[in-house]
């Protein structure tokens, strides 16, 4: 950010966002077509800023990279050519589309001529969190609607103890109540950093947690939901543990932890229940289609995406990315359908360049 700023970072070059913007808010709310300001860098990095980005009534004008210390909420139409930078997570929770039009006047792009669009980069120090990644598991119910505040999935160690108990969700026969899919998705990635520390005992794990400071992780070799007693905390203990056929004893937890990075996918500053608000106002107000990003997703750590099919949603089941998406862990549930089209104007600032490409990891189709 510094070099940026003194004009000595051609990859990142100083630049500014106009847009309706609420910046450490202390009220959670769309800000809407009000309080429209030009900001820049020096306004956004150089102390702690959460901030929230409205483009539904007047479009977000990039130009260059911002770079916001903090976490971003964002949303709607996007014109220009530019970076946000953000050190926290990214919060997408809302349709993010390009806008060509000009002045006040919103006009849709044509998609045939790439040379005119906008071009949008997405880059969390954090991680990217997309759409309905909030609400609890309901396998048993699945006409339940699920907006609301009440629909949001309680921590692991909450459920652990009580798993009958309202944000706990449910589970197919023979499983029993069981976590959400982002929920899922930590305890599956923070398994596969300790089979990974297993391997390598200099190796750096890479740890997620939600809503509370305790690592879990799941114990067997599933990736689907299992019921909360599979899940174990990563805590010091005179016992060992199986992690899908590796043996971990939890002795040394402390001196794993110890050397971790952590990652919290949920932001203090706006907190569950202020997320899943501006989701649910968005979901509510938002015309009957796939869900639209623009532009290019980027994180070190995790992207994580879940898009509803029907239950109080008009989604469908589908997401529409144009752009690209990078990540070392990615979660997604788009049941119906992913599309991807590459823009490969979009580059993320990588060593060895970029090509389209789907590199199986962890990979199941669970119905058709």
């Amino acid at each position: 950010m510094q070099s940026s700023l003194q004009n000595r970072n051609e990859t990142y070059a100083a630049g500014w966002i106009e847009a309706a913007v609420v910046v450490n808010p202390s009220s959670i709310a769309w800000p809407r077509g009000a309080g429209v300001q030009t900001l820049s860098s020096e306004d956004l990095g150089l102390s702690p800023s959460n901030v929230i980005l409205d483009g539904t009534v007047t479009p977000i004008t990039l130009s260059g990279t911002v770079f916001i210390n903090g976490d971003v909420v964002i949303r709607g139409r996007v014109r220009g050519n530019g970076t946000i930078l953000a050190r926290g997570n990214v919060y997408v929770l809302g349709d993010l589309v390009y806008d060509c039009g000009q002045g006040e006047a919103l006009r849709d792009c044509d998609y045939r001529d790439p040379s005119r669009l906008p071009q949008l980069s997405l880059i969390a120090g954090g991680n990217i969190l997309m759409g309905d990644f909030l609400s609890v598991d309901t396998f048993r119910a699945p006409n339940l609607n699920l907006l609301g505040a009440n629909r949001l999935q309680r921590p692991m160690s909450e459920c652990r103890a009580n798993p009958s108990q309202e944000g706990c969700g449910s589970g197919a026969e023979g499983v029993g109540y069981r976590p959400n899919l982002t929920l899922t998705e930590v305890a599956n990635f923070n398994r596969s950093e300790l089979q990974r520390w297993l391997r390598d005992n200099s190796y750096r794990p890479r740890f997620y947690t939600y809503r509370e400071d305790t690592v879990y992780f799941a114990t067997g070799c599933e990736h689907d939901p299992q019921a909360y007693g599979g899940y174990r905390a990563l805590r010091a203990a005179e016992e060992e543990v199986s992690l899908c056929g590796q043996r971990l004893n939890l002795a040394i937890a402390e001196a794993i932890l110890s050397r971790a990075a952590r990652y919290e996918i949920i932001s203090p500053a706006f907190g569950e229940a202020g997320l899943k608000g501006l989701w649910d106002e968005s979901a509510r107000g938002r015309p009957a289609g796939a869900f639209r990003t623009d532009g290019l997703l980027y994180s070190a750590n995790a992207v994580f995406s879940v898009i509803q099919n029907g239950r109080g949603y008009n989604l469908g089941g589908r997401w529409d990315l144009r752009g690209a998406l990078v990540a070392a862990d990615v979660g997604v549930l788009a049941p119906v359908g992913l599309d991807i089209y590459h823009d490969n104007r979009l580059r993320p600032r990588v060593l060895g360049g970029q090509r389209p490409q789907l590199v199986r990891g962890v990979w199941e189709v669970v119905g058709q």
